[in-house]
């Protein structure tokens, strides 16, 4: 039986963090997917073990790039991804997480614009889990939202972001540009909160 490459291994940045990142995908994309993630290698065929350690990256400014027929709006992250990076599509990629991905040129554009508040801001970023996904699943999960709605699973997994499931798809360009640059100024927040208290701990506290 031949068994399709359709794993990757991603890691899952910090729960705070990574709630407001989730906003901001449902937003810019209108629909749901994956939690937000950084991809490090892959695709692979069987699940494979996870040895992992926490890993610290610095947002490195916000990209977006046209890569065939669609638009990707990315964080682009800074940090030391050499040792657990084996992506094989893209062995020399860079680490970014991404927060739009379609074939709409303009929305992508005014993404890109509402993430400016992220632009220049040099922080901290910490990625203490690693999973491995099936792209598969991903497909399923963005095909089959009436089915994911039952789903306690993806509810929990999604966390508070699952209450903006039910108005994302109501609102126009306007509101979620506007939602958009309002997570990215409260993620500033987050980040550089998170920054102040690792500078001030004691060595005994780290």
């Amino acid at each position: 039986m031949e068994h399709k490459a359709t794993k990757f291994r991603i890691l899952l940045p910090a729960d705070g963090v990574r709630e407001i990142l989730d906003k901001m995908r449902l937003i810019a994309n209108g629909k749901l997917s994956l939690p937000a993630h950084v991809t490090v290698a892959g695709p692979f065929c069987r699940k494979v073990k996870i040895k992992m350690r926490t890993v610290e990256a610095f947002l490195d400014g916000v990209g977006m790039e046209r890569y065939g027929d669609e638009y990707i709006v990315w964080l682009k992250l800074r940090g030391d991804f050499r040792k657990i990076w084996k992506k094989r599509d893209f062995p020399n990629g860079v680490p970014h997480i991404t927060i739009y991905k379609g074939e709409d040129r303009s929305w992508a554009e005014r993404v890109a614009h509402a993430l400016q508040p992220l632009q220049g801001v040099r922080a901290r970023m910490s990625f203490p889990k690693a999973e491995v996904i099936d792209v598969e699943k991903k497909h399923d999960l963005e095909r089959n939202t009436a089915g994911i709605l039952g789903s306690a699973e993806i509810r929990d997994a999604f966390g508070s972001v699952w209450e903006y499931v039910q108005t994302v798809g109501s609102q126009d360009a306007e509101d979620r540009e506007k939602q958009l640059r309002r997570l990215a100024k409260e993620l500033v927040g987050v980040l550089r909160k998170g920054d102040k208290e690792t500078q001030e701990c004691s060595p005994s506290e780290k």
